[in-house]
């Protein structure tokens, strides 16, 4: 990736479709799909983007605010994972602050994806885990919060960049500012 200024225009897009709307389409499965695919594709954007160093140190830093349901130790198949209310402890739900890199994870490699809409029709928070996450914890993120990262690292440049050369690995260790 040379240059991200066309990864960014995807991303800062997508953050844009996420604003709520007077009258939102009725539900569909191909909406659904449609706006979950979306925000993988978004999440995979930003994963690229932290990776390959097109954002500042800021963007490494920027905490997301979450709701985290504690799995209950059932057991959690590959056929009954949507089963939420029975998996997981929905009465300890509890705040945490997660990184960026690991929500993006958590879409990519999401093993569970729920959107749920509130009384305007609008996508109001979205409930999932990867597989490695699937028996500790269920996140919940509101489309706010989602929206806001969203911006935040497609509006995020490195102002500065430096390479130092590391030999126990072989390469170089970028220092982003």
């Amino acid at each position: 990736m040379i240059e991200s200024y066309y990864w960014r225009e995807d991303l800062l897009d997508h953050a844009r479709r996420l604003r709520p709307v007077k009258n939102p389409k009725r539900w569909s499965e191909r909406a659904l799909v449609i706006f979950e695919k979306e925000l993988m594709i978004s999440f995979y954007i930003v994963r690229t983007l932290l990776e390959r160093d097109k954002t500042s140190k800021k963007s490494d830093d920027y905490r997301v605010s979450v709701r985290c349901v504690p799995w209950n130790g059932r057991s959690l198949t590959k056929l009954n994972y949507f089963d939420i209310e029975r998996l997981y402890s929905f009465d300890r739900e509890f705040d945490d602050k997660i990184s960026v890199k690991h929500l993006a994870n958590q879409f990519i490699h999401s093993r569970a994806i729920f959107a749920i809409r509130d009384k305007t029709r609008n996508w109001s928070e979205i409930m999932l885990c990867s597989d490695l996450q699937a028996k500790n914890v269920l996140y919940r993120v509101s489309i706010d919060e989602i929206r806001k990262t969203l911006l935040f690292v497609g509006k995020d440049y490195a102002e500065s960049l430096s390479y130092i050369w590391d030999p126990k690995i072989e390469d170089y260790q970028v220092k982003r500012g």
